[in-house]
């Protein structure tokens, strides 16, 4: 399975669930789309096995299409707030 979270921010708790996701569904790649983290949020995430983490400020209108190309099984959204990433204003 290919789950795919769109957040604004990444927290150590819900790195954790994700990691946990991963090794408990075989088989299975997660990405994460999310903000890095910043003075209030000083997490720095180590790598996991099936664990994709891009950085969202790198992630333009292209890119999140190719993301859902592949049909991800699983589509999370929290926070998603950039108003310029709007399919439907960007003719989507």
């Amino acid at each position: 399975m290919h789950f795919l979270f769109l957040c604004d921010q990444l927290a150590g708790y819900w790195h954790y669930c994700i990691c946990q996701l991963a090794d408990r569904v075989p088989g299975s790649t997660v990405t994460v789309v999310a903000r890095p983290g910043s003075a209030h949020v000083p997490f720095v995430f180590p790598e996991h096995p099936g664990v994709v983490i891009l950085d969202r400020s790198a992630v333009d209108w292209p890119a999140m299409q190719r993301l859902l190309v592949d049909r991800p099984d699983f589509v999370y959204i929290s926070g998603w707030r950039d108003r310029g990433r709007s399919g439907r204003r960007q003719g989507a």
